[in-house]
């Protein structure tokens, strides 16, 4: 009776072990979703990284270094990677304005990329929808 619950307690301590933990300086080079918004007078941008693993990092600027934003549960994390490739990464959308918004996945070949915010454009909602749903994703401060 014993053997089980203990079998369980040794699967578990394992796939814990199995788990990469990433950091600013050991940041993958493929495989991440970036998500962001940024433009006006000042050039602002603040970028958002989901990583297949649920970690999240944020980065201000075009050169800012990334820092740890948090955490999701990894299935949700592969969920979302997987709507994009599904939904988002067929969409060819390239309307950026004066401060605009964006989303992009790079993959081990080639990046795929979403930009939005030029007046007058009329986005598509899978787009809008999507970028929603990843905001809902970040801690709350």
């Amino acid at each position: 009776m014993l053997k089980f619950p203990l079998l369980l307690l040794l699967a578990s301590l394992c796939w814990q072990c199995n788990r990469i933990t990433y950091t600013a300086e050991t940041f993958p080079e493929e495989d991440y979703l970036a998500f962001g918004q940024g433009g006006g007078y000042a050039g602002s941008l603040t970028t958002h990284y989901l990583l297949p693993n649920g970690q999240l990092f944020v980065s201000e600027g075009i050169e800012g270094a990334k820092l740890s934003g948090g955490e999701i549960a990894r299935g949700k994390a592969k969920k979302m990677l997987k709507r994009y490739q599904e939904e988002i990464k067929p969409v060819d959308f390239q309307e950026p304005g004066n401060l605009y918004t964006f989303l992009e996945y790079v993959a081990a070949d080639t990046t795929y990329e979403q930009q939005w915010g030029r007046a007058g454009k009329d986005v598509p909602e899978s787009l809008l929808l999507f970028f929603q749903d990843l905001q809902l994703l970040l801690p709350q401060e």
